[in-house]
């Protein structure tokens, strides 16, 4: 029989969601099935997703179902949500890969594959991982929950029966233990799928380099600040423009500071991103209680040494204590320890950490997602 899967996820754009997803699309690609995503808006194309950017041959169909109303983040995802239900009674199986199911239709067959879950983002009582200090000018980028009202909401919100929860970390498990009431073995810990390609350059001694999409929360700011103590390092800090007025306040920082030792380079392609990360010599990484963190991995697999923040996923990648920090008096202690190793001891950290690595493979994702998805199909039978 040939079964009917959407995969519903509010924006699609480049980062670790759209990574995850295009390997969903491999798995039920294989199993004879084209996936139809929904979403508000996607701003990476199909052709850019299918030739360009991944340059795979992946099955699926792109459908906007609404206009994209500019408004804070979690209304976003909300009402999403409340949207998406008039358009999935269709299908035999939805996968959502936007980290609640809250609003969704009860006797929908689901299989949420959880990056972090919202309800954890807006109730937990510990500081938020989301906004750090850094400009307001623009309060729908930076106040993702204006008034505080979708966190009211998610205070009502509880697993739908039929939903079967993948949790891509053991720490975004745990945090689904502290906000549902759910027998922890009725989730699934399946790693995100990290493209190990990497690049034999010849390191710059001093270089230093980080990933993500500019916005607060992965707080490029405080890596600025760091890099301002230390000056012998030369920053490349890379990602997508998620943020114009985050991107460009970091920016007026470096200028006004007349900061030399820091180049902020946008919207990189994946070429000039893997020549930059394969040059280095010390990655950074600076979220919050980040859920799991696929670029660390990926700067691992190219020989890089990470230096992370010491909490949420990235302390199951990087084992190592003393590559982690607690805030950036500490990031430059952990800088200052490493300019005094040896080299021997430099490859030691390397060997170690691309062992650990190992277990956030490419076939591992595939094979334990597969497995999952035929369970849910499997049960339609």
């Amino acid at each position: 029989m040939n079964y009917k899967v959407a995969i519903i996820q509010n924006r699609l754009q480049r980062g670790g969601r759209l990574q995850v997803m295009i390997y969903m699309i491999k798995v039920i690609n294989a199993e004879g099935i084209i996936p139809e995503i929904l979403t508000l808006s996607s701003r990476i194309s199909e052709n850019d997703i299918k030739s360009n950017y991944y340059s795979r041959n992946l099955q699926f169909k792109i459908n906007e179902i609404s206009k994209d109303f500019k408004m804070p983040f979690e209304w976003n995802i909300l009402y999403f949500n409340h949207v998406v239900n008039r358009y999935l009674d269709k299908y035999d199986l939805i996968i959502n890969n936007n980290n609640t199911s809250f609003l969704l239709n009860k006797s929908l067959n689901i299989l949420s594959y959880v990056h972090f879950p919202r309800k954890a983002r807006n109730l937990d009582t510990k500081k938020s991982i989301h906004f750090p200090s850094g400009p307001d000018k623009s309060i729908w980028d930076y106040k993702s929950d204006l008034f505080g009202i979708a966190a009211k909401l998610y205070r009502k919100d509880k697993l739908i029966k039929n939903d079967l929860i993948v949790a891509n970390s053991e720490f975004t498990k745990s945090k689904i233990l502290d906000f549902y009431n759910i027998p922890s073995k009725n989730i699934e810990v399946v790693y995100p799928p990290v493209e190990t390609e990497g690049i034999l350059n010849k390191k710059q001694k001093n270089q230093v380099v980080s990933l993500g999409r500019f916005a607060p929360d992965k707080r490029q700011l405080e890596q600025i600040m760091i890099a301002q103590k230390l000056q012998k390092y030369h920053f490349y800090i890379i990602g997508f423009v998620n943020s114009k007025d985050y991107y460009e306040f970091c920016k007026d920082y470096i200028i006004s500071n007349n900061l030399n030792n820091i180049t902020l380079v946008a919207d990189a392609t994946k070429k000039e991103m893997l020549e930059i990360l394969s040059t280095s010599s010390y990655f950074i990484h600076s979220i919050r209680n980040e859920p799991f963190g696929i670029t660390t991995v990926q700067a691992i697999h190219n020989s890089v040494i990470p230096i992370v923040h010491n909490s949420g996923g990235q302390k199951e990648i990087v084992s190592c204590n003393e590559l982690r920090y607690d805030d950036k008096k500490d990031a430059v202690k952990v800088f200052n320890y490493l300019s005094q190793i040896s080299d021997y001891k430099r490859e030691s950290y390397i060997r170690t950490l691309k062992e650990n690595v190992k277990a956030f493979s490419i076939d591992n994702y595939e094979r334990k997602l597969k497995k999952l998805i035929n369970k849910k199909i499997d049960a339609l039978a």
